[in-house]
């Protein structure tokens, strides 16, 4: 029951967790400007967190988010790369924010894998 109201910057936060997989969706992350790397290196997280809101992360600052992060990228799909996103049938038909690169991206760009 972390209260994250004030928080800006997530850097790093679960960068080398070890074997952290709990679930997040009920974080307030709104405020949020930064958090790069944010699971990078952390191949247990696969939690679904594609419905937080941050709309004031910009395009820049969530430079690879999910990174070497395994779990999460078997169970979800960047459907924000617009030179990915063309081949990736669960992204056909729906509008997801910018991502930059394939591990980069706001989680509302994510979307799960059928």
């Amino acid at each position: 029951a972390w209260n994250l109201a004030s928080v800006t910057a997530m850097d790093g936060m679960f960068k080398n967790a070890t074997k952290f997989n709990q679930p997040l969706s009920g974080w307030d992350v709104r405020n949020v400007q930064k958090a790069h790397e944010l699971f990078t290196y952390d191949s247990f997280f696969a939690q679904d967190i594609t419905m937080w809101d941050m709309p004031n992360i910009g395009d820049k600052g969530l430079h690879r988010t999910f990174d070497r992060n395994g779990a999460f990228v078997k169970l979800f799909v960047n459907c924000g790369n617009p030179s990915e996103a063309a081949s990736i049938p669960e992204c056909a038909g729906k509008d997801f924010p910018y991502s930059k690169g394939g591990t980069d991206g706001p989680p509302g760009a994510w979307t799960k894998r059928n």
